[in-house]
């Protein structure tokens, strides 16, 4: 029998048995991620804020930790050991400095959810982005409280983030990767950002797809339920 993300249960070379850490877990990809894990036989403890209550399962455990403080996270994960960890709340240098700060954590092999957004903080940009475009100068900081200015803040807090990242796996000898995903979707997204809705309103109602910028600014998309795979793969 498969499960709602069509994961069979315990597929061949998936993590069965393994004590896999999400940091956060009821999210669109995060939740979806969850399930994945949860069906591939993992031992998979969340850690949150606790504000949107998880459904039970004999093999998930959820600790409750505020990210940005150093005590709250220290007392949720002192000591604890993990084969994989997957941080879907990194968002800047300190976010990941302060996780491999916490005293005895091992996280295992360290996946940190990146953006595609990194690219989009540099000059002369040329889509599709090969990896290493990252590396290329940045642009200047937007006027402030626009939305050109959010967007820059958050590419350049994950540009930052995937160094800390870096600096720190090396420092530790720990296998660790920044996946730079393009715009999640999928079914949860009706309870977070609602990207897609106004599209699919659109393709109802039968009126003309608008086109932003004359289509002349190509975006890609990632299932949620794909992308939870991809990290079950890496933690496999």
């Amino acid at each position: 029998m498969e499960n709602e993300l069509n994961i069979p249960d315990h597929p061949a070379g998936g993590p069965a048995g393994a004590r896999v850490l999400l940091l956060g877990g009821s999210g669109l990809l995060s939740g979806a991620a969850r399930e994945a894990f949860l069906a591939a036989g993992s031992e998979v403890t969340v850690v949150s804020r606790g504000l949107k209550p998880l459904p039970p399962h004999p093999r998930l455990r959820a600790l409750r930790a505020d990210r940005r403080d150093a005590a709250s996270l220290a007392a949720a994960l002192s000591g604890e050991r993990f084969d994989f960890a997957a941080d879907f709340l990194a968002y800047d240098a300190a976010d990941v400095e302060r996780l491999l700060a916490v005293p005895g954590f091992s996280p295992g092999r360290l996946a940190m959810i990146s953006t595609g957004q990194v690219y989009l903080v540099t000059r002369d940009q040329r889509p599709p982005f090969p990896e290493a475009a990252a590396a290329a100068p940045v642009i200047p900081e937007p006027e402030p409280d626009t939305r050109d200015w959010h967007n820059w803040t958050y590419g350049m807090g994950k540009r930052a983030a995937e160094a800390a990242l870096a600096a720190g796996a090396a420092a530790r000898g720990m296998p660790a990767l920044a996946l730079r995903l393009p715009v999640v979707q999928g079914e949860a997204d009706g309870e977070n950002s609602r990207r897609l809705w106004a599209w699919l309103q659109r393709m109802r109602d039968g009126g003309p797809v608008l086109l932003p910028d004359g289509g002349a600014q190509p975006v890609r998309f990632v299932y949620a339920g794909d992308a939870a795979l991809a990290l079950l793969r890496l933690a496999g």
